[in-house]
């Protein structure tokens, strides 16, 4: 009968050190999880920012365009001196800053 009861401490032991490991998993899988889902929140928000930021880079040379055709229509004494300082759609690029568009703005 000892080694009966011997033997069901052990197994109890052992279901304990097993329940123990399992929380343990559980709480690291939680983590990792909790990392994944603030990783991929980092990911949309970099995309939902690059898209806003394509958005921006092409009003900007829209705005650029509308500038240019304006100063054609204009005499040469009255064009904008600031026209020909003020960037071209290309050297914007697709990742214009809300800045560059800024000095599209002033120039109007």
């Amino acid at each position: 009968k000892k080694s009966i009861a011997l033997e069901l401490e052990k197994k109890t032991l052992d279901l304990r050190a097993f329940e123990a490991k399992t929380k343990e998993l559980e709480a690291q899988n939680k983590a990792k999880q909790t990392a994944h889902d603030e990783k991929e929140a980092a990911v949309k928000r970099a995309f939902q920012a690059a898209a806003e930021n394509s958005k921006l880079a092409s009003e900007v040379r829209e705005l650029h365009m509308q500038l240019q055709a304006i100063d054609a229509m204009t005499p040469d004494k009255n064009k904008s001196k600031t026209a020909a300082a003020s960037p071209t759609p290309k050297q914007l690029g697709d990742a214009a800053a809300p800045d560059e568009r800024s000095v599209v703005i002033r120039h109007l």
